[in-house]
């Protein structure tokens, strides 16, 4: 039967014991069978399970136009109007409430999609608000990636964590190990994480820093942690969250100002072409694909993310050219992220040699499958990470000075040009969103530049010097070199 006359279906009597209890459901037994396989997070799970209402008159059976699920979760069981005749949307939509009823709760669920039948709760409520809840609804209603609603979710939940004394050790940052802490986070109520508490332990975090170093370190990991976790409730989503769930009337942030940050600015301490040279020296052979990921990161100044992705067919070898995009793989920090980067000569000669060799059409060999945009993805992950943990311990092994060695590449790579050809160069070619962020890091010339006012300490009759001097003066005469000039000029009319 078709969808579009099921609306108007009309059956006798004795035909409704083949019906669901109330009404015509849309699987029969045979892909019953064949759905139980399904998971509840799945659509084709919902799919069979719809069903629409029936209502006898004068005899006769008549079916609504629209699909209806009943949902059961933690002993309680409810039932939705789809508010659709198409069972692909219907299903959908099913699957999105059973996954607001799991993460958020019942509340949240008939909040939104009941709202008719279950008038907001009093105010009152809000002391019962999770972190999770939180975090759950935000996911649904913000636009940013899922890598960013992670880091915004992660840094809340280390806060929350810091705030009760519940460390976890690098278990928070594990994805076998760090269930049980997550869980336990947030089931916590977001009425109990006060401003108060936040200071409190943001002061005793810089206070226990026994250095300068580490007390810029905290600095910033701290103003991280609650600048990021702000973004859970930013905002162009704050209106539409609190329709959903109920916010405490001060939350964790309010009134907290972050502490002035150290400076940004990049001080290399490694020479680009030593690493450069080296790279070619020992991997090309050994481990091409570590000396791959070099090139990409150090020098086109890709990000380890975009290098971890980058397709082949963002590569323009004739016009030696990588074009930087949001692929099924990957999704750029944002629209400025995107551009196309020039290539030396002898950069795109390396790549040919490599191209010849390609097996898939990933620049770097696949390691582990990689995702699709549309699959939830709970860590980040990186699907060449062999190939990163390899190039992370050669560089280490150089004497790369950093946490974070491959991003280190970028930061030198971005510190070569600035000092060449300038901070606007720059910001080009590293592709950042404003060249105020460029400027904090990159100001600083690689170069080494002297006053010059040492010339003046010459003897009087040293010209050389005295030239020297003049010219980085702008041609600029001190009184001690005008009586020489005076007799030369002199002897020579």
């Amino acid at each position: 039967m078709s969808e579009a006359n099921q609306g108007n279906t009309r059956v006798p009597d004795d035909a409704e014991r083949n019906t669901a209890q109330q009404g015509i459901a849309l699987g029969n037994q045979k892909s019953g069978d064949k759905v139980a396989t399904h998971a509840k997070s799945d659509v084709r799970y919902w799919k069979a399970k719809l069903f629409k209402h029936g209502h006898t008159r004068g005899g006769v059976r008549s079916y609504d136009s629209f699909w209806s699920i009943r949902i059961a979760h933690g002993g309680k069981r409810e039932q939705f109007n789809l508010r659709t005749a198409n069972a692909e949307a219907a299903a959908t939509k099913a699957q999105r409430i059973y996954k607001v009823v799991v993460g958020a709760g019942w509340t949240a669920a008939l909040a939104e999609f009941k709202p008719e039948a279950n008038p907001p709760e009093d105010a009152t409520d809000a002391t019962r608000t999770t972190v999770g809840q939180l975090i759950e609804a935000s996911a649904r209603l913000s636009p940013a990636r899922w890598e960013s609603m992670e880091t915004y979710s992660q840094a809340l939940r280390r806060i929350v964590a810091a705030v009760n004394g519940w460390d976890g050790g690098t278990a928070k940052f594990s994805p076998a190990g760090s269930k049980a802490w997550r869980l336990k986070v947030d089931a916590v109520t977001l009425a109990s994480v006060t401003p108060a508490a936040v200071e409190e332990w943001r002061n005793a975090t810089l206070k226990a820093a026994p250095t300068p170093a580490e007390r810029n370190a905290a600095v910033v990991t701290t103003n991280s942690l609650i600048r990021n976790s702000r973004a859970l409730v930013s905002r162009n989503i704050f209106a539409k969250l609190k329709s959903i769930i109920q916010l405490p009337g001060t939350l964790w942030f309010h009134g907290i100002v972050l502490e002035k940050p150290p400076p940004m600015r990049y001080k290399s301490k490694i020479d680009a072409g030593t690493i450069l040279r080296a790279g070619i020296a020992e991997l090309a052979s050994s481990d091409p694909e570590v000396l791959k990921c070099l090139f990409l990161t150090l020098v086109c100044g890709l990000r380890r993310s975009e290098a971890d992705t980058l397709l082949w067919e963002q590569i323009d070898l004739d016009a030696g050219t990588i074009e930087l995009m949001d692929t099924v793989h990957k999704r750029l920090k944002s629209q400025c992220s995107a551009g196309v980067i020039a290539m030396d000569p002898q950069v795109v000669a390396m790549f040919r040699e490599w191209d010849k060799s390609k097996r898939g059409p990933f620049v770097l060999e696949p390691a582990l499958k990689p995702r699709g945009r549309e699959q939830k993805q709970q860590f980040r992950r990186y699907r060449a990470n062999p190939t990163h943990m390899r190039l992370l311990a050669w560089l280490r092994a150089k004497g790369v000075p950093s946490h974070h060695p491959i991003h280190l590449m970028r930061k030198e790579v971005g510190s070569v040009i600035a000092t060449r050809d300038g901070i606007f160069a720059a910001k080009t070619f590293l592709r950042h969103s404003d060249i105020s962020i460029t400027a904090k890091i990159y100001a600083d010339s690689k170069e080494l530049v002297s006053s010059g006012l040492g010339a003046l300490l010459a003897p009087e009759g040293d010209n050389v010097v005295q030239g020297q001097f003049n010219a980085k003066d702008g041609g600029t005469t001190t009184t001690a070199s005008k009586a020489p000039r005076k007799a030369e000029k002199e002897a020579g009319a």
